[in-house]
């Protein structure tokens, strides 16, 4: 199965997002999926280019980082919101595992991506403070209607 995990923070950042992931992907890899992390997370030293974005081999996770060649690499660069998510609408995926929490554009973004590809959005924060403004972005996009499968990390998440 080819499995995209979209994430606006990824290694070489350090948190559980980040681990959660790389953990994630790690076993489905080694159970012979075809993985990839398409995040808006800054690279780390030793990156190599590769398909118009960034792959990282360290631990044979490819790692696509759209943002890397643009002048403001950052998770809040627009462009990089729209090119992750043309990478994981156009890369042919089985699934899209997005990944959110409070501050993450790309992986709202990305829960889009349900209408056309079969999605899992994995809630990774206590985010029931922000309900007003997801209300405002629902009304907007129309994202809770979308056919995504929702989890959390915890009950308490949940």
């Amino acid at each position: 199965m080819r499995i995209a995990h979209l994430t606006d923070y990824y290694l070489p950042r350090l948190g559980g997002v980040e681990m959660h992931v790389h953990d994630l992907a790690t076993r489905q890899q080694e159970a012979g999926h075809d993985v990839t992390v398409i995040t808006s997370s800054a690279r780390p030293a030793g990156l190599r280019r590769r398909d118009g974005a960034m792959q990282e081999d360290g631990d044979g996770l490819r790692v696509l980082r759209p943002t890397e060649r643009m002048a403001f690499p950052t998770t809040l660069n627009p462009g990089g919101i729209v090119a992750g998510r043309r990478l994981a609408r156009y890369g042919k995926y089985d699934v899209v595992h997005v990944h959110a929490g409070p501050f993450t554009p790309l992986a709202v973004a990305g829960a889009t991506l349900a209408a056309r590809i079969p999605t899992v959005v994995t809630v990774h924060s206590l985010i029931s403070y922000m309900e007003p403004a997801f209300r405002v972005l629902d009304a907007a996009t129309g994202w809770s209607a979308l056919p995504a499968v929702w989890t959390a990390v915890s009950d308490t998440a949940a």
